[in-house]
């Protein structure tokens, strides 16, 4: 059977004996514990349960390989309704706004089959957990801009947009933030009832991790040498900022900011700067020799 995901404690707790012993049924050679850590890592939970959840994109048009960013929930429902609506125009050869809002309103299809695109690629799985939130806002409108043969807006001499009247249906995808945020709260219930049974595995995991934050992490790396080596061998900048990223983990946008930051020596923001007071913090934590 494949690994359930539920989006609601309930539904999860009603299945959960079930779920288990079909499961154990299939795989005679694990225990529950090794269900359990499947669930929370594979599917989904673990991701979830995070305060602030950020979802993974990588973005082709820089190459070959691409470069990977994390967005929070606007930025990044923003780019996936955009990929749908892309999707429908090629796919369906809707020529401009105006028939992709018609277009839209009449769907009745599963915007998952239109989330594959040649420039945004969604590492994590937990973007097809997000479709269940994206609606259709449908409204009749009394007026609509005018498009002319090449799909450019109509103009009067001064400027102003024309528009036609009449009653033009139009739709629009939306995301339920308030559905999701509720979603948020049952994931976290779930992994409460998860790390309950697989605690001590998960503090064993947790014992491993760094106390040091990202820009303490950034300085440590400078002072090994790191930044240094990286210029020595001529490496672009976007490859230095993943190099990085891959060393440290945690979010890319925010370690590209502290990276360019600490190459421009910008004090324009506040915000994703390396101070004093973490490179003290590294001082004491290199030559304190207890790592």
């Amino acid at each position: 059977m494949k690994l359930p995901f539920y989006y609601s404690f309930k539904e999860f707790t009603d299945n959960y004996n079930s779920d288990l012993k079909q499961w154990l049924k299939e795989n005679s050679d694990k225990d529950e514990i090794y269900y359990l850590n499947e669930l929370y890592s594979n599917k989904g939970y673990k991701e979830f349960n995070k305060s602030t959840p950020q979802y993974s994109t990588i973005d082709m048009s820089f190459g070959r390989q691409g470069i990977g960013y994390e967005y929070d929930i606007f930025d990044f429902v923003s780019i996936v309704i955009g990929v749908i609506e892309d999707n429908f125009k090629k796919k369906f050869c809707l020529n401009n706004e105006n028939e992709l809002a018609e277009f839209i309103y009449s769907f009745e299809g599963e915007f998952e089959e239109f989330t594959a695109h040649e420039r945004f690629w969604f590492i994590s799985n937990t973007t097809y957990l997000l479709m269940p939130f994206l609606t259709i806002n449908k409204e009749i409108r009394k007026k609509k801009v005018i498009y002319n043969e090449n799909n450019e807006y109509v103009k009067d001499e001064k400027g102003n947009l024309i528009f036609e009247e009449g009653n033009f249906p139009v739709g629009e995808i939306i995301f339920n933030h308030d559905k999701y945020n509720v979603f948020l709260d049952e994931m976290k219930l779930i992994s409460t009832f998860i790390l309950g049974k697989i605690a001590p595995e998960i503090q064993e995991e947790k014992q491993t991790k760094s106390n040091l934050t990202t820009p303490e992490k950034i300085v440590l790396l400078e002072h090994l040498g790191v930044f240094a080596r990286l210029v020595k061998d001529g490496v672009s900048p976007e490859n230095e900022y993943r190099i990085i990223y891959n060393l440290i983990g945690g979010s890319y946008t925010n370690i590209k900011k502290y990276c360019l930051n600490r190459k421009t020596n910008n004090k324009s923001s506040k915000d994703y700067q390396i101070n004093e007071k973490h490179k003290s913090t590294i001082r004491n934590f290199y030559n304190s020799k207890i790592y």
